[in-house]
């Protein structure tokens, strides 16, 4: 949405990155970021205690005092199942879920916060596949109350992999046909994820020794599990290979007969300034547009209010254009009013003019008499005018005209413009009642390509 602006925050065991974004008419800008150190030595109340106070800090030096908050917390706190239902189950999937809980998860419905996103539909086999989110409330609860201390309402929380999947599918890194593979580390855990058409089709959660020495084993060994993930003719991704403290020494590429392309992601365009605040760009995204993994582990209760604010300012807003309407339809119709005295008045003048052109077809019929008069004197020895004119008439086409034509006995001449003055003369002489068909004089263009013709030639009287 329009200048909407948004605040995503993703919390690792080793850092706090968070990011400010904002929709202006081009594209989304990244107004505001940073990433902040969490001891891992700390206890985990300890350094969200160390993370809230960072947060209240970040929204001060930066003059946010309302907007919409996402978290992203780790991977590990959440389980990812991939759940085949019959689609009779789509419009009440979530409390389907809840029912079925203990089905999917080690745990009941009361001891988890949970979502889901619909990944596919198959309309012929009457089935659906959902990707359930999972996480044990005792895990998540520090972060709950993480989001309740803060004094300003938080809209969301999910987990690093959906996080991911909104950043990536925004930046265009991943491709829009066919799947995608991100490997993403932090501290010792890595986890692998697989997407198609920017939805996540597979996660996994992984850890990695403290020092890295595995890192290569580990790589390997889930990036051969990614590839019996893939559809029967899908051909290998790059998988995009990124992580706040890679240490790309630690890192040999695995080998095989058609290994994975490990790819890093490319930041040199200045738009995102370091791996740290993918995620929380990700978050941040859900709240300027819509994003394809909109799952949120946040109670109901807890998420933010919707702001009234932004309501009454629509209806204000509405009221406004509703009295611009009505301003413009009043001045339409005076404007209609005008136009009609002024169309009124033109119908008047018209009316004498039409007088004036009944007058002319009155003129008119009596110089029509008056020809046939003329013709009749000469139908004893000449061709009557009459007949040679219904016969000129047939015979020269639409395209062209006459402007001046005289009898004398059998001579006729006609002088006037055609698009083709030779085409008329074959005319002419196509038709039995005239011959001896010539050009007077030299064939002129007018400005507007038309041929100017002078033509004589004589009528044949009729046997009759």
């Amino acid at each position: 949405m329009l200048f909407q602006t948004g605040l995503g925050i993703s919390i690792e065991t080793g850092f706090l990155s968070v990011a400010y974004l904002k929709a202006t008419f081009r594209e989304v800008q990244l107004k505001g970021h940073a990433v902040y150190d969490l001891s891992a030595e700390k206890t985990l109340e300890e350094r969200l205690a160390v993370a809230r106070t960072m947060i209240l800090a970040f929204l001060k030096d930066n003059h946010i005092l309302s907007t919409d908050i996402y978290f992203s917390i780790p991977r590990s706190l959440a389980m990812l199942r991939y759940v085949e239902l019959p689609l009779a189950v789509k419009e009440n999937l979530h409390e389907t879920l809840g029912y079925e809980m203990e089905k999917y998860t080690p745990f009941s419905v009361d001891d988890v916060y949970f979502d889901c996103r619909i990944i596919s539909e198959d309309k012929e086999e009457g089935t659906l596949t959902a990707l359930l989110v999972a996480a044990e409330r005792d895990a998540i609860g520090p972060y709950v109350r993480l989001c309740e201390g803060l004094g300003m309402g938080v809209s969301g929380m999910e987990v690093s992999s959906t996080a991911l999947a909104g950043y990536f599918s925004h930046s265009g890194i991943l491709a829009h046909r066919g799947p995608s593979a991100v490997a993403y580390m932090t501290g010792n855990h890595m986890e692998v994820d697989l997407f198609r058409n920017n939805l996540l089709w597979y996660s996994r959660h992984v850890e990695v020794a403290e020092d890295g020495s595995d890192l290569s084993a580990v790589m390997k060994r889930e990036v051969a599990l990614l590839g019996e993930k893939l559809d029967e003719g899908e051909e290998k991704p790059p998988v995009v290979f990124f992580g706040p403290c890679m240490d790309d020494g630690l890192f040999t590429p695995p080998d095989g007969d058609d290994p994975f392309e490990l790819r890093r992601p490319d930041l040199s365009d200045g738009r995102m300034p370091s791996h740290e605040l993918i995620p929380a760009y990700g978050c941040a995204l859900k709240a300027i547009q819509k994003v394809s993994m909109n799952v949120n582990l946040l109670p109901v209760g807890l998420r933010k209010k919707l702001d009234k604010r932004g309501y009454y300012t629509m209806l204000f807003l509405a009221g406004l254009l509703a009295l611009s309407l009505l301003s413009w339809g009043g001045s339409v119709i005076v404007r209609e009013r005008l136009d009609l005295k002024r169309l009124n008045a033109q119908i008047e003048q018209l009316s004498a003019e039409v007088a004036d052109v009944e007058k002319v077809r009155t003129r008119c019929g009596e110089l029509e008499g008056q020809i046939a008069y003329l013709d009749s004197l000469g139908r004893g020895g000449s061709v009557p005018i009459i007949d040679i004119l219904r016969d000129l008439t047939d015979i020269i086409p639409q395209s062209a005209w006459v402007n001046r034509f005289s009898v004398s006995d059998m001579d006729v001449k006609i002088e006037g413009y055609a698009d083709s003055a030779s085409e008329l003369i074959t005319r002419l002489e196509g038709f039995s009642t005239f011959s001896d068909v010539a050009f007077l004089s030299t064939i002129t263009k007018t400005k507007d390509g038309k041929e100017r013709f002078r033509i004589g030639l004589k009528a044949r009287r009729s046997k009759s």
